[in-house]
């Protein structure tokens, strides 16, 4: 949108400083839907950025002006919201992701969001004002209200959801939503997360550089239904391995018993999505998929001065084991077991 305004911005003085040269009026035609897209473009940036300055608590949920009013219901069903809304694209995906927000942060900002549409549609509507300027005014008054109509259907998606998400919450609690989804990774997803991987580089406790992880990692891992991927409203979050353990040695500091023996390795989390409980979320869940992997323990490495990823390990049942110095780095060796389910008497061969 930056992009759109400053262009859009050179173009009006240069294409009026056409007209007037050459007397064109195709150059003032021009230079008026310049005029139009710079506006437009322009007071939504400036009122984007004055709402992102106001805190989410200052819009109360429960006045009067933000509660469902008894005719919307009907509106909302015969201008079918539920089914174009989801197309509605997001300017910032934080601003809606469950796990970085309260649930009280979360109905606040969708108060915002309507607040910022409905001024939005406001200017729309004062953009009819420039006909006393330039004229024209077919364009203004129908970019005027084209624009009121798209600001108004994004007011009419934030009353909408608001108490059918706040029903939900009440209905089943704040701890059952999610917009979060663990699978494994596709080869589409390799340049995004090894491009994440590569973010992480020089970042504190982070033992990776230019040589490890690659994206020939990635790939190698994505080939052998290894790499798992976490992503939160459509975005790659984070990232981990969970294979067969992939040095020809097992390492002194582990068990001799494990029959066998799987990894977790490659663990990477965006450096904006840290300590919201990503890492613990995909963490768990590949623990979840070992025993279906026939692994009847895990180990993992973590860098000596890696605190956090260590206490976390700890945290969901990694014993530490000692340490071990392996690729010129200094190492927290930790593993932990993984209950196989004994086969159940229908599983048994020969049972009908």
């Amino acid at each position: 949108m930056y992009t759109v305004a400053l262009v859009s911005l050179g173009l009006m003085f240069a294409l009026f400083a056409l007209a007037e040269r050459t007397g064109h009026r195709a150059f003032t035609a021009f230079g008026i839907t310049a005029v139009v897209v710079c506006y437009h473009f322009t007071t939504r940036l400036v009122m984007a950025n004055i709402f992102d300055s106001v805190n989410a608590s200052y819009f109360k949920p429960e006045s009067y002006r933000f509660q469902e009013k008894g005719f919307e219901k009907k509106l909302y069903k015969m201008i079918r919201v539920r089914f174009w809304k989801k197309y509605i694209p997001v300017a910032n995906d934080e601003q809606f992701a469950l796990k970085m927000n309260t649930m009280d942060t979360l109905v606040g900002e969708t108060c915002r969001m309507e607040a910022m549409h409905w001024m939005n549609a406001l200017i729309s509507l004062a953009s009819i004002l420039f006909v006393s300027l330039f004229g024209a005014a077919p364009v203004f008054i129908v970019t005027a209200i084209a624009g009121t109509i798209v600001e108004l259907a994004l007011v009419a998606v934030q009353r909408y959801n608001r108490p059918r998400f706040r029903a939900m919450i009440d209905r089943e609690g704040w701890e059952t939503l999610s917009t979060t989804e663990i699978t494994l990774a596709a080869e589409s997803d390799a340049d995004e997360i090894a491009a994440m991987y590569t973010s992480l580089i020089g970042f504190p406790g982070c033992t990776w550089n230019s040589e490890y992880p690659t994206l020939e990692h990635v790939r190698k891992d994505i080939q052998n239904s290894s790499l798992y991927r976490l992503e939160d409203l459509g975005r790659t979050v984070a990232a981990a391995y969970l294979g067969d353990f992939e040095e020809l040695e097992r390492p002194e500091c582990l068990d001799k018993d494990f029959k066998k023996l799987g990894e977790i390795a490659r663990v990477g989390v965006l450096r904006e999505f840290h300590r919201k409980g990503y890492a613990e979320q995909l963490l768990r869940h590949l623990l979840e998929e070992a025993p279906k992997r026939g692994y009847d323990g895990v180990m993992l490495l973590v860098g000596r001065e890696n605190a956090a990823a260590k206490a976390l390990y700890e945290k969901i049942g990694f014993e530490n084991r000692g340490e071990i110095r392996l690729y010129e780095t200094d190492w927290y060796c930790m593993q932990i077991r993984i209950e196989v389910s004994a086969p159940t008497q229908s599983d048994t061969p020969g049972e009908v």
